[in-house]
């Protein structure tokens, strides 16, 4: 018996044939979930990249302190951690799925700039409206662009991670909604606290926040206008 196990390629441990099947099906989730999380990684960052890069050309001070873009990349990780306990469409699951390398670029290059384009939009409503233009006023900069930044770097998921209108026609994995939107929460409330103030943050006003939640509807309706958009040239 050892020796027809060391032989085979597959050991059933069950005496039905379906979990060739069901086994099948998860590795099709699994990929579909590792997926997500790439289109969304490469996307947001090649845009923050761009965005903080320009932003150091004609500022007198960081975009965003080190310390920041750490911490927020931490709490878009930990956001991150229910993604494969996510759902997956059931027409991704229906065939199998391969590796394009050259998809993911198209899709970076194609939905990078949407991110960098309200970046940019953040920026000048801080230098332009609330005057964050100076030293003394750079913690307001560096935290009205860290909650935009942060809001829509986790929030696209719900977008990214369908073909589909979201929500609508194919709904997220509970645990994966809850964590995103306890870390959407934390990352909101942080530039009020004493360990916000340590990080360099600094209250917003309350136009601010107004004007927050229109650019970040604005925003995930763009992207997932766009979305169908460039499926349907991809012819997918």
């Amino acid at each position: 018996m050892d020796v027809s196990k060391d032989a085979a390629d597959i050991v059933l441990l069950e005496k039905d044939l379906l979990v060739l099947a069901n086994g099948i099906e998860e590795g099709r989730k699994i990929f579909g979930n590792t997926t997500k999380y790439i289109l969304m990684g490469t996307s947001s960052n090649f845009g923050n990249m761009f965005s903080a890069a320009a932003a150091s050309i004609f500022l007198p001070f960081l975009p965003m302190l080190p310390m920041q873009i750490l911490f927020m990349n931490l709490l878009y990780d930990i956001a991150n951690m229910t993604l494969p306990t996510d759902n997956v469409d059931e027409e991704f699951t229906k065939w199998p799925q391969r590796w394009d390398i050259g998809f993911i670029r198209k899709f970076t290059l194609f939905f990078g700039p949407f991110s960098s384009l309200y970046d940019f939009l953040t920026f000048g409503i801080m230098l332009f409206v609330f005057n964050a233009s100076t030293l003394e006023r750079a913690a307001l900069f560096q935290t009205g662009w860290f909650v935009e930044s942060f809001w829509t770097e986790v929030l696209i998921m719900f977008v990214i991670r369908t073909r589909r209108i979201p929500f609508v026609t194919s709904r997220p994995g509970k645990w994966l909604t809850v964590l995103t939107l306890s870390c959407v929460a934390f990352g909101t409330i942080l530039p009020f606290t004493i360990f916000g103030s340590f990080m360099g943050f600094t209250p917003l006003p309350t136009e601010y926040w107004i004007l927050l939640i229109l650019m970040v509807a604005t925003y995930l309706f763009l992207v997932d206008a766009g979305k169908v958009f460039y499926y349907k040239i991809c012819g997918l």
